[in-house]
C-alpha cells in the first residue's frame, strides 16, 4: 500500500548524536514565521513556534502556508487557522512488527506548517470496508485522492478539509523547488512517527554516494507492468495492451473507473525502484550524515 504518494521520498535514517542538539534537522528545518507574516485570509502563515526538549520537538503552527493558495474548484471548505501544536520523536525507533494502518487525516507535517494526508479521498468503492495486515490493504478498494479530487487542487497541489485544515495528498510543490536536480532535496517535513520526509532527489548510493537522481517508486500501475501479476484484493492485471484487464471483486475497469482510480491498482513489485513498500528508503543524507540502518 502506498503510504505518501508522488515526488516525495521518506528516508529512514540510523539515529545519532545529531538528535540531542539544538541544530538537529528536526529542531532547524521549520520554516519560522518570526515576522507576524500572513497568509490566506490574513491567517498566521507557516510555523509560529518550536520548542523541543531532549526527546521532543514540538511545532506550533496555523497550517496555513506562506504562499498563495486557491481557488478551489467544486470545494466549498475555507482553510481555517488550526492553532496546531505537533509533537515529533527526536528518536526515532524502526517499527519491525506489523505495519501501522495511517488511517484518513493527517499523517505528518511539511516544514512549513501544513498537514500532510495520505493519498486516499475517504471513500470506498461500493461502500467496501478497508482491512489493512502486514502492509497492504486485503480487502476494499480505497479511492485514489488526485483521480477523484484533483479537480479542486490548487495550484500548489493542495486543498481544505471539510474542519478548514489545508493540506497536500501529494507533493507540496509551492514549498520547494521541484526543479532543482542537481543538488540532493531537502527535507520537507516529517512524518508523526518521527522520520523526516525529503524531496524527489537524492544520492544513488543508500551510502550516501553516487550521482543525483530522481527516486522512484516500487509501484506500478497494475496495466503497464506488461505481465500478469498477483496485487492487493486478488487483482490479477493483465498487460496494458489487454482490453479485458480487471478488479477481482472490485469496480470494472471502464471510464468510470479507469485503472489509477483506486490506490489498490498500483502493484508494489521489489526492486522495481529505488524506494520500499512504504515509499521509503534507508539512506544517508547531507542532514544525516550517519551509517543507514538495513534496507527493509
Amino acid at each position: 500500500m502506498k503510504k505518501i504518494s508522488l515526488n516525495i521520498v521518506m528516508a529512514i535514517l540510523g539515529v545519532s548524536s545529531a538528535f540531542g542538539q539544538t541544530t538537529a534537522p528536526e529542531v532547524t528545518t521549520w520554516v519560522r514565521n518570526t515576522t507576524g507574516a500572513t497568509g490566506y485570509g490574513g491567517l498566521p502563515s507557516n510555523v509560529q513556534v518550536v520548542q523541543y526538549s531532549s526527546s521532543q520537538v514540538y511545532v506550533s503552527c496555523s497550517c496555513i502556508p506562506g504562499y498563495n493558495i486557491g481557488p478551489w474548484t467544486a470545494n466549498p471548505n475555507l482553510p481555517t487557522n488550526q492553532n496546531l501544536v505537533h509533537k515529533i520523536s527526536r528518536n526515532p525507533t524502526q517499527n519491525t512488527g506489523a505495519a501501522i494502518y495511517t488511517g484518513l487525516g493527517s499523517i505528518g507535517l511539511w516544514s512549513n506548517g501544513v498537514v500532510i494526508f495520505n493519498p486516499k479521498d475517504g471513500y470506498f468503492w461500493n461502500n467496501t470496508a478497508s482491512t489493512f495486515s502486514q502492509g497492504v490493504t486485503t480487502t476494499g478498494w480505497n479511492r485514489n485522492a488526485k483521480y477523484y479530487e484533483g479537480i479542486s487542487f490548487d495550484a500548489c497541489l493542495g486543498h481544505p478539509a471539510p474542519n478548514g485544515a489545508y493540506h497536500n495528498h501529494v507533493n507540496p510543490t509551492c514549498l520547494y523547488s521541484t526543479s532543482n536536480t542537481a543538488v540532493h532535496s531537502p527535507i520537507i517535513g516529517y512524518a508523526f512517527d518521527g522520520y523526516p520526509v525529503y524531496g524527489a532527489y537524492a544520492y544513488t548510493g543508500t551510502n550516501g554516494t553516487g550521482a543525483i537522481k530522481r527516486m522512484t517508486p516500487s509501484y506500478q500501475l497494475a496495466a503497464a507492468t506488461g505481465s500478469v501479476l498477483t496485487g492487493a484484493n486478488g487483482a490479477t492485471p493483465a498487460s496494458s495492451s489487454t482490453a479485458s484487464t480487471t478488479r477481482l471483486s472490485g469496480p470494472p475497469v471502464n471510464s468510470t473507473y479507469p485503472l489509477g482510480s483506486m490506490c489498490e491498482d498500483y502493484i508494489y513489485i521489489p526492486g522495481s525502484g529505488d524506494l520500499d513498500d512504504h515509499n521509503g528508503r534507508f539512506c544517508i543524507t547531507p542532514e544525516y550524515p550517519v551509517a543507514p540502518m538495513p534496507t527493509l
